[in-house]
């Protein structure tokens, strides 16, 4: 959702394509950022009815805390998270792209 613009490709590391125009010249859309960005899912009592999952979002080998809005990587959007959902309890950083309504496999 929201607003594109095709920004052309002038060598191969560029950032480039249809990018949304409030990600256009900032450094998180930069692919040739110097540091790593990992995601990683945690989950803690499993099956239990204390059942946790923590989405753990990493820059530059720190742990990006969640803050009260999303943020932009390039690999994708991150919304933070912090609520009892499904007979599981969600927290940290999730993708925007997951469902509201995804409950936990199994």
């Amino acid at each position: 959702m929201g607003e594109y613009v095709n920004v052309p490709c002038i060598a191969p590391w560029d950032a480039c394509g249809m990018i949304r125009t409030d990600m256009v010249g900032n450094r998180v859309n930069d692919i040739m950022d110097s540091g790593t960005w990992l995601y990683r899912v945690y989950v803690f009592g499993e099956g239990s009815r204390s059942e946790q999952w923590t989405g753990v979002l990493i820059h530059d080998d720190a742990d990006i805390p969640p803050g009260p809005t999303p943020i932009d990587t390039p690999m994708g959007s991150f919304r933070p998270v912090s609520r009892p959902e499904s007979g599981g309890a969600y927290a940290g950083w999730f993708p925007v792209s997951w469902k509201e309504s995804m409950s936990p496999a199994g």
